[in-house]
């Protein structure tokens, strides 16, 4: 499915097209915010073209105009105030984003309907159930042709007057016409994109009953300021705006926060009833850990968390005391704690077949992998089954090494790809290292970090948050990209035998490393890179596969390559000890040159509790559902991002997300272990379990289970808002 069908999945699904009988448009103060953050989209575009730069302008004019009259409908710049209820105004304002949000890569439009207007040269293609915001348009497919649709929208949406008061609204809707039609088509749908989360998280507030006010409203780098309240209070213009120049400054840099009293978020609602707990006493329980356990193995928190038992999303302590999971295990359970499909499927398998290893025939292998490999790309049919992660990229990198006849493997600082002895050398934290001898072959390449890296800024991540930094991306390319790919060049160039690498690993996002997301286009030059000198390229998708980024099922589609080798654990069973690797035909022949066997790789339980999995991410729906609750949160967290000093940077895609916590803003310090836990241990005791991550241990990691729904995901930002509020209340 490409783009544009996925899009007009998501349009359709979400409803997402202005219908004026929608019970949502018939909110005139929601209609009026809309309209307002979408031109707020407009103008944070990355596009740098001439005809965008002149929209954004007319924008900031007309805006302006808007706040200086304080009405609820369009302004003109002249300060000459409209007519109330004039029946096309608030048309024009919601019909002129239907060309964004139709646009359609395969319309063409006749000569003669392109010169009758410059709006009409947008391209708009609809299908038979396209909803439109007039009864009166026809609709294509249905009444006519999508050249009759425009002249109807056109027509209908253009005051036909010479009147000064209609001229700037006219020429403004006509510059946002021909802006868009100036765009390449990744500019296109970059916009129509955002445009579409930005109504989306409307609809899905109404669709789900949640009208309740948020604590505070941010429009970021809107030139004008924070508001709490749309459109802007008297009271506050005034505080704010003697002059133009205050009136547009940027605030870029937050303060910290005035002391303010929150009240205590809300645990959505759960129809479970949790056994009660029989097990050893806690105290118990501490001293065995203190005097039989490990060292090594560390707990959460300051008071060890004693969990009894688990349900989807929730988790419940030895005291009844119900958490929500934010964190699934370390981005393992997938489809939810104790799953009745797969609980079923185990129980059925368990009076069956526990065990038998692979020298004997059992049909759930089979049938296994041969759904498993029906969601990768063709070129992938050979399956290796293993019990974790750490397994599967030790054989990933030994593949490697034995089909290019190569020694070399290049990773990233800030990598984590397991901790045996052959994978330690990949894994560039210092906080997973030993002092032993275990980088023999290995080389680091720079992170392309946009946050904390050396290039990076607000154009560069395929994600619906972006660092506040600036770059000098464009449209066309990203710098950052450039720049970080010449440092990797430089390492082939100056520790790589010539021609002679075995392979790149790498982690679509990094996870441990603190949800590193890497900028558009790097992947795709890396890989061209490492074949281009005889290596083969390897994707862990330990923690971003099946479905968890939303947008795709494997994390390594986002950066649109296809890897030789892919390594997959963790969600694959949901818990259940089970890996993969799968390669091609080719690379998987190079085992046959001697005995290979993994004793419990493929086994009957594990492949039956593979299947499911599998069956229930289809059948529920869960990559989409972490697309809608991903897009929420990440929203949702910018907000906070934006409103508190100590939040530097909010990333990640679909389900996958990392807030990073700082001293400031202006250095982005980390912010200290002591400050973190008091945040992290908040949440805990509100009942969100996060995770935690980055090489300085300050990065909210999030990663719940990808059934958790909505409710629970504005449940754990207003828990995660109130804890912030703490943090600087005790300050």
């Amino acid at each position: 499915m490409d783009l544009d069908e996925e899009l007009i999945k998501e349009v359709k699904t979400q409803r997402v097209l202005y219908n004026p009988n929608d019970p949502l448009y018939k909110n005139m103060e929601l209609k009026q915010k809309i309209w307002w953050e979408i031109g707020q989209k407009i103008l944070n575009s990355k596009d740098e073209s001439t005809a965008v730069s002149t929209l954004k302008v007319r924008w900031r004019s007309l805006r302006d105009a808007y706040v200086k009259e304080r009405k609820y409908d369009l302004a003109l710049t002249s300060g000459v105030k409209m007519k109330p209820k004039k029946p096309w105004r608030f048309k024009m304002q919601i019909e002129f984003l239907a060309p964004f949000i139709q646009l359609r890569k395969d319309l063409s439009t006749s000569t003669e309907a392109r010169t009758e207007s410059r709006m009409r040269s947008v391209d708009a293609k609809t299908s038979s159930k396209t909803i439109v915001t007039d009864s009166s348009l026809k609709t294509v497919g249905e009444n006519g042709s999508s050249s009759n649709y425009e002249i109807n929208l056109f027509n209908q949406c253009i005051p036909k007057s010479n009147d000064q008061r209609f001229i700037e609204i006219d020429s403004f809707f006509r510059d946002i016409a021909n802006a868009v039609k100036g765009l390449n088509r990744n500019s296109q749908f970059s916009l129509q994109k955002e445009i579409t989360n930005l109504v989306m998280n409307y609809k899905l507030k109404e669709l789900e009953g949640e009208e309740k006010e948020q604590n505070e409203r941010i429009i970021k780098r809107d030139n004008f300021g924070n508001s709490s309240d749309f459109p802007p209070k008297v009271d506050e213009m005034k505080e704010r705006s003697g002059s133009s120049k205050k009136a547009r400054r940027n605030f870029s840099d937050v303060s910290k926060p005035k002391t303010v009293e929150m009240p205590l978020p809300q645990m959505p609602p759960f129809q479970y009833q949790p056994k009660p707990y029989e097990g050893l006493p806690y105290e118990n329980i501490q001293k065995i850990k203190n005097d039989n356990i490990v060292p090594c193995i560390q707990q959460y928190y300051k008071k060890p968390l004693l969990l009894h038992e688990g349900k989807m999303q929730w988790l419940f302590d030895f005291e009844g005391k119900r958490y929500l999971d934010m964190f699934g295990g370390i981005v393992t359970v997938s489809v939810g704690h104790c799953h009745p499909k797969i609980n079923k499927a185990i129980h059925k398998q368990v009076d069956t077949l526990w065990h038998s290893t692979n020298i004997y025939q059992h049909p759930n292998l089979y049938k296994y992998v041969e759904e498993l490999t029906s969601t990768l790309p063709s070129h992938l049919k050979a399956v290796y089954l293993v019990n974790s992660g750490s397994e599967a990229n030790d054989l990933a990198l030994f593949l490697a090494r034995l089909y290019t006849g190569n020694f070399e493997i290049i990773s990233f600082r800030n990598a984590y790809h397991g901790m045996s002895p052959y994978l330690m050398g990949t894994t560039a934290l210092s906080t997973w290292r030993f002092n032993v001898p275990v980088s023999f072959g290995v080389h680091h390449a720079m992170v392309p970090d946009v946050f904390k890296g050396l290039w990076g800024g607000k154009y560069c991540r395929d994600s619906v948050v972006q660092t506040t930094r600036q770059c000098e991306c464009s449209t066309f390319r990203c710098q950052a990209t450039e720049n970080y790919y010449k440092q990797l060049e430089e390492v082939f160039m100056y520790s790589i035998p010539r021609g002679h690498v075995a392979g790149l690993i790498a982690e679509s996002i990094q996870g441990v490393g603190g949800i590193v997301h890497f900028p558009k286009g790097y992947l795709q030059k890396a890989y061209e890179l490492v074949r281009t000198n005889g290596g083969v390229c390897i994707a862990d998708e330990v923690q971003t596969g099946f479905g968890r980024t939303g947008d795709h099922f494997w994390g390594f589609q986002m950066h649109g390559v296809k890897p030789d080798i892919v390594t997959m654990a963790k969600g694959i069973g949901n818990g259940f000890p089970l890996g993969a690797v799968v390669t091609t035909p080719e690379i998987a022949e190079v085992l046959k040159h001697s005995s290979h066997f993994n004793t419990f790789g493929g086994n009957p339980l594990a492949c039956s509790v593979g299947l499911k999995v599998l069956e229930v991410l289809k059948e529920e729906d869960l990559q989409y559902n972490s697309k809608k609750v991903g897009t929420y949160l990440l929203n949702e967290l910018a907000k906070l991002r934006d409103k508190f000093e100590c939040v530097g940077d909010v990333r990640g895609k679909g389900l996958m997300i990392g807030v990073e916590l700082v001293k400031n803003k202006k250095t982005n310090e980390p912010l200290n272990a002591t400050d973190f836990v008091r945040i992290w241990d908040d949440c805990k005791d509100m009942g969100v379990l996060i995770g935690r991550g980055g090489i300085n241990g300050n990065v909210l990691r999030l990663a719940p289970p990808m059934c958790v729904t909505l409710a629970d995901a504005e449940f754990a930002v207003h828990v995660l808002h109130k804890s912030l509020l703490n943090f600087y209340n005790r300050s």
